[in-house]
């Protein structure tokens, strides 16, 4: 995962890039467009709209979490919820930065 996204209080929606690799498939997804960053202390999460190389839309939700217990080292512990339904959970990245500025 790739993830890079940032909002001003005066910005409707978040600007930068959300790029998800799907191992299992081999599917990548590509944030077609950005929705609202929510933050709060020790997590934040940004929702967008995720397109594949066919052109299939996913609606997702990525929370950074840093309050989890994995996330000890200072890097986020991620979710990822594709639809409201399908959610996973990885190891804590170090290249991961939502801000709501």
């Amino acid at each position: 995962m790739s993830l890079a996204v940032a909002q001003t209080a005066d910005d409707h929606f978040a600007s930068g890039h959300l790029q998800i690799l799907d191992r299992s498939s081999g599917t990548e997804w590509v944030a077609d467009r950005l929705g609202v960053i929510q933050a709060a202390p020790g997590w934040a999460s940004i929702t967008a709209t995720l397109r594949d190389v066919r052109g299939n839309l996913r609606a997702a939700t990525v929370t950074a979490d840093y309050a989890d217990e994995a996330a000890a080292t200072g890097k986020p512990a991620l979710v990822l919820s594709f639809e409201g339904q399908r959610e996973l959970t990885g190891p804590p990245l170090s290249r991961v930065k939502i801000a709501a500025c």
